[in-house]
């Protein structure tokens, strides 16, 4: 197991170390900094009640690469009980589904059977695909969306449903296939980043960032 590393002062990137042990490299370019990789230990975590995932960033004052670990809180189970009674007894929501019988039958009459469907642990597409269609015809006002969004995410719903109602800020692309929907009710995958050459881009390990990755319309 390798215990050094370079460091690119240029470009931000880590490189390997060009030797198998961890003598100096004699002639090194000025432009790499060789940095001793530390490992910090797993810290012990309550799978029931946190997750942990792996972090590596960069400290050149210290000279080092830290593997190091996050450790966070789950998020509490959503209340999906409320959210649907509260959603289909809603003022607005069935003043919606009134005026939009003529125009859109098809997305009036599958909203609530779609929305049930998500809150069982089903696919978010069906009720984002209605959803979708309701908001183009002009039906779902800018502070229905809004009022719709807070409740959701008050009551802790899951991630790509909340995302699935859009209008949120877009959020960092971190793996190809997530899907985002504009404030103007239009979606975005994420998909694999390419350069000016076509080439596809490579991570940087020495950053959270996934350079690789892109948003892109659907």
């Amino acid at each position: 197991m390798k215990n050094l590393v370079l460091f690119d002062t240029e470009t931000g990137l880590i490189r390997d170390y060009p030797r198998a042990d961890d003598e100096p490299v004699v002639g090194l370019d000025p432009r790499y900094e060789v940095l001793q990789i530390v490992r910090d230990e797993q810290p012990d975590y309550d799978p029931a009640t946190q997750r942990i995932r792996e972090t590596r960033t960069v400290d050149r004052d210290a000279g080092e690469w830290r593997w190091s670990w996050s450790v966070e809180d789950l998020p509490p189970a959503a209340d999906w009980g409320t959210f649907k009674a509260s959603l289909l007894q809603h003022p607005a929501i069935n003043a919606l589904l009134g005026s939009g019988i003529s125009n859109a039958p098809a997305a009036v009459i599958s909203l609530p059977p779609t929305l049930l469907a998500a809150a069982s642990g089903g696919s978010v597409d069906d009720f984002r695909a209605t959803w979708m269609s309701l908001r183009h015809l002009g039906l779902v006002s800018t502070e229905l969306l809004e009022e719709v969004r807070t409740l959701a995410i008050s009551l802790h719903l899951p991630e790509p449903f909340v995302a699935a109602l859009g209008g949120s800020s877009r959020p960092d692309a971190e793996f190809l296939g997530q899907e985002w929907v504009d404030g103007a009710g239009e979606l975005w995958t994420v998909v694999k980043a390419r350069d000016a050459s076509g080439q596809f881009v490579a991570d940087d390990p020495a950053t959270p960032a996934r350079e690789s990755m892109m948003w892109e319309k659907a």
